[in-house]
């Protein structure tokens, strides 16, 4: 008897914990919950800091274009890999969390990323890739 349980636990277990909802695997970019292909980032402003620090912040719109909203407690933290350029080619890299903790399907919101590069240089271009982790 307490085998024929047992047995009926394990496989109660295996079945439902191989179940998963839909919505577990709809996205394509780090797994369950990352939602960085449905975050849209949109540049508003490049601000160089120039000669007082290394640093430009480029400012973007954050737009949520899928039908689900976006939470940081419900979901994967979208991180940005921001590379920039310098007028010597010089590449400078750095990853940050987007500081959008929410945002709700169809909404838009402004956020920012900071990106250095080596003292005495000069700015040229970025490169950004969103991902989670």
């Amino acid at each position: 008897m307490k085998k024929t349980l047992l047995l009926l636990a394990t496989g109660a277990v295996l079945l439902f914990g191989s179940c998963s909802k839909d919505d577990d695997n709809d996205d394509n970019n780090g797994g369950s919950g990352c939602m960085a292909d449905d975050i849209s980032l949109t540049e508003t402003l490049v601000s160089d800091m120039a000669p007082s620090s290394n640093n430009v912040i480029i400012s973007f719109d954050a737009r949520n274009n899928s039908s689900r909203n976006y939470d940081i407690r419900d979901a994967k933290p979208i991180y940005v890999k921001i590379v920039v350029t310098t007028t010597d080619n010089s590449t400078y890299e750095s990853s940050h969390i987007l500081t959008v903790n929410s945002l709700s399907a169809g909404a838009t919101s402004s956020t920012e990323v900071l990106g250095s590069y080596g003292t005495g240089k000069t700015y040229k271009s970025y490169s950004i890739t969103k991902y989670c982790q």
